[in-house]
């Protein structure tokens, strides 16, 4: 299984566990053909899930103080395998 594949499969189940708690998710690209930060700035929160160790989008929506969702260090330890 790859990393894009196990991360599909995550984010799945955290859109219906968003979901069964009232709060709708939904991947960006399914939103925004194509997104600025300002884009991302009007969302009450985000969940990233990197596809390496560092994604400057991370840095840049962390400093616009949206609230960050993210998988643990022992997932993506897990994923990297």
């Amino acid at each position: 299984q790859t990393h894009g594949q196990a991360a599909t499969r995550h984010m799945e189940r955290i859109r219906r566990a968003f979901a069964a708690a009232g709060v709708p998710a939904a991947p960006l690209r399914s939103l925004y053909s194509d997104y600025a930060l300002a884009d991302l700035a009007r969302h009450p929160a985000l969940v990233v899930v990197p596809y390496t160790k560092s994604v400057m989008s991370f840095f840049e929506v962390y400093r616009m103080g949206v609230p960050v969702f993210c998988p643990s260090l022992e997932l993506l330890t897990n994923w990297e395998v």
